[in-house]
């Protein structure tokens, strides 16, 4: 009984962390434009590529990343996502070695190799996008109700760990190696350990093919009964009805009220999270650090930056496993929180000439502590929980919803407060993520329902039961006081 225990915790983490390693190289699509950029900027080169080029060809994942998540999410349901997973991957590796033939000579001769390289970077960028709800979807779906939160919610460690490989490696290798080199340690690898896991029993059953559902679930718990148990279950929750797997379909299934708040719910997790100062916190590190004194080599403060993340992500994903979600969640809201006042307080300060000027430790213990609060606390809860609340039948599509929230916010963001830098003082985009944390913290505690210990089948059962009431909490209370008021 023990060691059937083992191997089946054993074959969800492979199949989660095969699901992350396609995220991961998801990200390095992102990741590796600091390192690319750098070599497009010579006049005269094949591939010199004007500033606005640049910040086109840096911002492209991004931009697609809106449109495709949502079509992406839609494709895993009509597909699932594990097979979505295994059609993309070989598409996406080919891009990544058109573009390395374009540092090519003979290619350079032949072709246009600046036009190659942007037609690769927005196929590059296209089939990046379409995956990347299913890598959220799968591990939720494939995982029981005691693997199921860590193993959900190392998305941002995976996403963490594609940045970090690309910084890393950016380190020793030219940006047309790291084409090769990228996909052939995360991609690769991936593809093979998706194509000896069971797909997600979850959507097979949505789509009445229980026999196949019941294989899978055997494949991933300890026996058959366990299993057969849990498909009951499921087959609850579904009420016995197969899903349809049209377009129409999908969208008619959003405008249910048990469906559509839970979808509402998610999406709003992921914007609060981007407004905790994740965004523009990221992209201002370096200036951060400057305005400190700190002098750290340019090429490795973005490594150290991403290992921490990565570290702490995991530390937190760990820590889901005893601790409730929304108590991690207010604990790094929280620290960010006092990261962001302390940050918007030194610039106002510093703006004011109140005697504060470079070489002040304040800025470095203030990223410090968001660091700490963000990474083990905000990044793993706010994926997992968006994740959690979803009801089946609208789950590949809210992850595709939630994931194009993360890059339409992320964009407004960085592309907002980049634009007004000259015009609005520095400590305001600070304040911002201030007022952002405290609205964050309210949601979490009046709203989010707390998901730990409870099955995906029993999330899905708190908003059918809850119709009167849009939000468990408040269903919650007013039990509370009807009960109150019998006795």
């Amino acid at each position: 009984m023990v060691h059937s225990e083992i191997l089946s915790k054993f074959k969800q983490i492979l199949a989660a962390a095969s699901s992350g390693l396609v995220l991961c190289g998801l990200m390095t699509v992102w990741g590796v434009s600091h390192k690319a950029l750098a070599s497009f900027k010579r006049p005269g080169d094949k591939l010199y590529l004007t500033p606005e080029e640049c910040s086109w060809f840096a911002n492209i994942p991004i931009l697609m990343g809106i449109p495709g998540t949502l079509l992406g999410g839609i494709l895993a349901e009509r597909f699932g996502p594990r097979r979505l997973q295994l059609m993309m991957i070989p598409l996406l590796i080919t891009t990544f070695m058109l573009m390395h033939t374009t540092s090519w000579k003979s290619v350079q001769e032949l072709v246009s190799a600046k036009g190659l390289l942007i037609t690769a970077r927005v196929l590059q960028s296209t089939l990046a996008s379409l995956p990347n709800p299913a890598t959220c979807q799968y591990p939720c779906e494939i995982g029981d109700s005691r693997l199921r939160g860590f193993l959900t919610s190392l998305t941002d460690a995976w996403s963490s760990l594609g940045f970090l490989l690309c910084y890393f490696l950016g380190v020793f290798f030219h940006w047309s190696t790291l084409m090769i080199l990228l996909p052939a340690v995360t991609l690769l690898p991936a593809f093979v350990g998706l194509l000896i896991s069971p797909e997600s029993p979850l959507w097979l059953a949505r789509n009445g093919k229980m026999n196949k559902a019941l294989h899978s679930l055997t494949a991933l718990r300890s026996s058959h009964e366990v299993a057969a148990n849990e498909l009951k279950k499921i087959e609850g929750s579904l009420e016995g009805n197969a899903q349809n797997l049209s377009m129409s379909h999908s969208f008619q299934v959003m405008k249910k009220k048990k469906n559509f708040v839970p979808l509402i719910l998610g999406a709003v997790v992921i914007f609060l999270k981007e407004l905790t100062g994740n965004t523009y916190i990221m992209i201002f590190m370096v200036d951060i650090f400057k305005k400190a004194g700190v002098t750290i080599i340019s090429q490795w403060a973005s490594v150290i930056v991403s290992l921490t993340r990565v570290v702490c992500g995991i530390g937190g994903s760990l820590l889901l496993s005893r601790f409730p979600r929304k108590t991690l969640l207010i604990y790094g809201i929280t620290l960010a929180g006092i990261a962001n006042v302390t940050l918007c307080t030194y610039f106002f300060l510093r703006d004011q000439g109140e005697g504060i000027g470079d070489g002040s430790l304040l800025p470095s213990v203030a990223l410090l502590v968001y660091m700490l609060g963000y990474a083990p606390g905000i990044g793993p809860s706010s994926w997992l929980l968006s994740t959690e609340i979803l009801p089946s039948e609208v789950r590949a599509v809210g992850c595709a919803i939630n994931v194009s929230t993360c890059a339409l916010t992320a964009f407004a963001l960085s592309y907002t407060f980049t634009y007004l830098q000259n015009e609005i003082e520095t400590y305001i985009q600070y304040g911002v993520s201030s007022v952002g944390c405290l609205v964050f913290g309210i949601f979490v505690i009046f709203v989010l329902p707390e998901t730990k210990g409870k099955t995906l089948q029993d999330i899905e059962l708190l908003w059918k039961e809850n119709s009167k009431f849009p939000w468990p909490l408040i269903q919650q209370s007013k039990e509370n006081q009807n009960n109150s008021s019998s006795v």
